[in-house]
């Protein structure tokens, strides 16, 4: 898959600007915004299982949604939120030296789901489809003995999931929802300019993964509603084919390991 440079401008902004501009159209339910904080756990493992690095550590962040009410059963959503900071990396580099320093990380995503409300006499289940493609810019720092390594990862997650709606009167829901999802179209980006071999592409293959959310909602005024949640994700990576590299005097390889990335957020917000 061809590489586009700043390519997080073109969908991610686009969902965000779209969600801005049309939360007073008719067909509009709300549009929420809230502050996430987002713990965030990688590791990628060698073909014996043995942990080759470990990245782990606390992201601030910002989500948006607006919802749509297309019918009394059917709703549409776009999604969009971004996570930044600084976390820990330890690992070992290519001889075998251990490897302590810190790494600077950026989430986005941007998505669109769609979700049928079961009749309640029945059951009170929400069914949705969704989508959303993520971006995670990796960008390891240096230290007195080795470079700086910066990456990026992009992909597609198709999910579905169940959600569970009961009502606790006065206006106070609470929600719980269970996903599977898939990651693919996965490609990584990686800079070895400071060795002299320039920038390589590596396509890792796509696994299954889940995501799971509690939410409660209560009545903040007569505008607004405040939200407060919590939702934890598990996505998986399968090792890429190595790609051959020069540096004009040095001929090597390079290949993305099995990876597995845990996701653990905290997050409050207002719908309006």
């Amino acid at each position: 898959m061809p590489y586009r440079k700043n390519a997080e401008l073109t969908l991610f902004l686009s969902v965000v600007l779209f969600i801005c501009a049309f939360p007073a159209s008719t067909l509009a339910a709300d549009v929420s915004v809230a502050t996430e904080w987002l713990h965030t756990e990688y590791r990628e493992t060698s073909t014996t299982g043995q942990t080759l690095n470990r990245e782990d550590g606390g992201l601030p962040g910002l989500a948006l949604q607006s919802r749509w009410r297309l019918r009394p059963a059917l709703s549409a959503g776009l999604t969009a939120s971004y996570h930044q900071g600084e976390v820990d990396y330890s690992g070992r580099t290519q001889t075998g030296r251990a490897l302590e320093t810190r790494t600077r990380t950026r989430f986005q995503e941007a998505g669109a789901w769609l979700g049928y409300r079961l009749p309640p006499e029945v059951v009170n289940l929400t069914l949705r489809g969704g989508i959303l493609f993520r971006q995670w810019d990796r960008n390891i720092e240096a230290t007195g003995s080795t470079i700086a390594l910066e990456s990026r990862y992009r992909w597609w997650t198709p999910e579905i999931s169940v959600q569970l709606n009961h009502s606790l009167g006065r206006g106070q829901s609470f929600r719980i929802r269970a996903g599977v999802f898939r990651t693919t179209a996965v490609e990584t980006r990686i800079d070895l300019t400071a060795l002299g071999a320039g920038k390589t592409t590596l396509e890792p293959e796509g696994d299954y993964g889940q995501r799971y959310l509690v939410a409660w909602s209560m009545p903040a005024t007569e505008t607004l509603e405040l939200s407060v949640y919590a939702y934890f994700e598990r996505a998986a990576f399968a090792s890429s084919d190595p790609v051959r590299l020069s540096t004009g005097s040095t001929i090597f390889s390079v290949s993305e390991p099995d990876s597995t990335r845990w996701r653990r957020g905290i997050g409050i917000g207002f719908s309006f």
